[in-house]
């Protein structure tokens, strides 16, 4: 009986160990240093291109900032992407159905927030990398 009662336990148990593992703490990327090369204006252009490239589209398009959304079968998300100070940074804004909250003092997310902004981040600085190349041959 007693081992019954401990599976019926650990089967209780089960979802909140898989919900569990599929948050993160909210982490917003460190920001990525614009080359001097380049001018906020192709900074810009980068950052749309690479935007696009990975499915991402622009909710606001304010001078030095862009808001953008990504939509993922049943998962939504919106960043905020400023350009300042030589540099492209990234935020959370908003979000839907990704878990998003507060757990013991800490923001937490879906684990793929980090993915999808790390994986943008990466091709902006690619792109970036790939228009300075280009220039300088």
């Amino acid at each position: 009986m007693k081992f019954i009662r401990l599976i019926l336990v650990l089967l209780a148990l089960v979802p909140s160990l898989v919900f569990a593992q599929r948050i993160a703490p909210l982490e917003n990327p460190e920001p990525l240093a614009i080359p001097e090369s380049l001018t906020t204006a192709e900074a810009k252009e980068v950052i749309t291109d690479a935007l696009f490239n990975r499915g991402w589209t622009i909710a606001e398009d304010s001078g030095d900032t862009m808001v953008a959304d990504l939509q993922v079968r049943d998962h939504w998300l919106q960043v905020d992407i400023s350009i300042a100070d030589n540099q492209i940074a990234l935020s959370y804004r908003d979000s839907d159905n990704l878990n998003y909250g507060t757990r013991r003092g800490t923001e937490v997310i879906h684990r793929s927030y980090g993915r999808w902004t790390d994986t943008l981040l990466s091709d902006i600085r690619s792109n970036m990398a790939r228009l300075e190349h280009r220039r300088s041959q």
